[in-house]
């Protein structure tokens, strides 16, 4: 007989009302956790702390496959650690619905189970669940647009994982890390790192932290400025992510691709790369602000640059496309906060092609100061935009300055 009370909802609605429940129920633990406690310790229910194995193997099984389900995982599994006063499992789940929570953009509530995570792993004393929580804590601060707090935090988590012996764990810490240090523009820094994790996810035997690595390759080669290099490891990322069915991967990796056919003004691959992304995105239903920005972000960039190409008639669809795409990306960069100094641009240049210049440079300037607060390759890129269509030179030159300061290419723009 399956160690599960009952199997687990496949359906979109008995997911979702399986969470309500269990989240109806994790508030209670929250405010009143006399009523649900169950008498003694983990020793006392050994079939229980068999269910939370059963339910944290399915929740590493569903994070990249099935989002709803792996928060419906992760609440199961927290609440019946919470119920028979399993410590190190509550610290475990605690940590985990942490990281559901910033996969959906609720950071403040994330912030607030990882810290608990945290109070309760120092008490432990044990390094493998306290490298978890910095883990969820640098995520957090990455996705909110905090990349130096995310490469601090972020490095104790890998430190620790390593010492730990956690090849998945040290491999997702290490992703967190390293992307945030490519929005800081360390570009020299992370190229070593995303070889070990190829050679180590292959050696390994971890098809996932193989994936990794050939997406930290691609995101650096796309900042640096070397497109068809960026593709070739996107292509690579998504073809062990489609092996291992993880849907999440699959989108970004489709959605990264076109944005380096954008870089190339290579607008009708990038489309179809695009719409794949989005059709994998709503046919798995794949949650998480982060990915549906890349592909707002996406179409947007795309329809301005064909609107500047086209035909009257066709420059009039393509800029309102374009309107509604940057208007939809504004939206969903509110719980990715990372993308808002691009979408902020995009936004500025749909302005100035609709003959909106005041509005354009509003838009602009609201991307220069979000960018300045640590995002280099962005400041640069609204500096760049703002000079081609002002006729600026020293926008032109200050975007040129900072490229040559992070080691990122500038021929590709002139």
């Amino acid at each position: 007989m399956s160690l599960l009370d009952k199997p687990l909802p496949e359906s979109t609605w008995g997911i979702r009302l399986g969470i309500l429940a269990e989240g109806v129920k994790q508030i209670i633990l929250r405010l009143a956790p006399g009523l649900l406690r169950r008498a003694g310790g983990p020793g006392q229910h050994p079939v229980e702390v068999e269910r939370i194995t059963a339910y944290e193997s399915l929740l590493w099984i569903d994070l990249g496959r099935k989002p709803e389900r792996f928060m419906l995982d992760t609440l199961l599994a927290l609440n019946l650690a919470e119920q028979i006063n399993h410590t190190e499992r509550i610290i475990y789940g605690s940590t985990f619905f942490g990281g559901a929570l910033v996969f959906v953009g609720w950071y403040g509530l994330a912030d607030r189970y990882a810290q608990y995570a945290l109070t309760l792993a120092e008490e432990l004393d044990q390094p493998g669940l306290l490298g978890d929580v910095y883990h969820v804590q640098a995520a957090s601060a990455s996705w909110k647009g905090q990349p130096e707090k995310a490469i601090e935090i972020g490095g104790l988590a890998v430190k620790l994982l390593r010492e730990t012996g956690s090849i998945h764990d040290w491999g997702n810490a290490n992703l967190v890390v390293n992307e945030a240090a490519v929005h800081v523009g360390r570009y020299d820094s992370v190229i070593p790192v995303a070889d070990e994790m190829i050679k180590v996810g292959q050696e390994g035997g971890d098809l996932q932290v193989l994936a990794w690595g050939h997406a930290l390759r691609g995101l650096v080669e796309r900042y640096t400025g070397d497109p068809e290099a960026s593709i070739a490891a996107y292509q690579k990322f998504g073809e062990i992510a489609t092996q291992v069915q993880d849907y999440v991967s699959q989108v970004e990796g489709n959605a990264m691709i076109a944005h380096n056919y954008l870089l190339m003004d290579q607008v009708e691959p990038a489309l179809a790369s695009l719409n794949e992304a989005e059709r994998i995105f709503q046919e798995h239903k794949v949650r998480g602000n982060r990915f549906l920005s890349k592909i707002r972000i996406g179409f947007a960039w795309a329809h301005l640059l064909a609107a500047e190409n086209a035909t009257r008639e066709e420059r009039k669809h393509h800029l309102v496309i374009a309107a509604r795409e940057c208007k939809e990306a504004r939206k969903v960069v509110r719980r990715f906060i990372r993308h808002t100094a691009e979408a902020y641009r995009l936004q500025g240049t749909c302005d100035w092609l609709r003959g909106r210049e005041g509005q354009a440079r509003r838009w602009w300037e609201k991307s220069l100061a979000l960018a300045e607060s640590g995002q280099p390759y962005e400041l640069a890129m609204t500096y760049w935009e703002m000079g081609k269509r002002l006729d600026e030179v020293t926008y032109k030159e200050r975007s040129r300055e900072i490229l040559e300061e992070i080691g990122a290419r500038f021929d590709l723009y002139e």
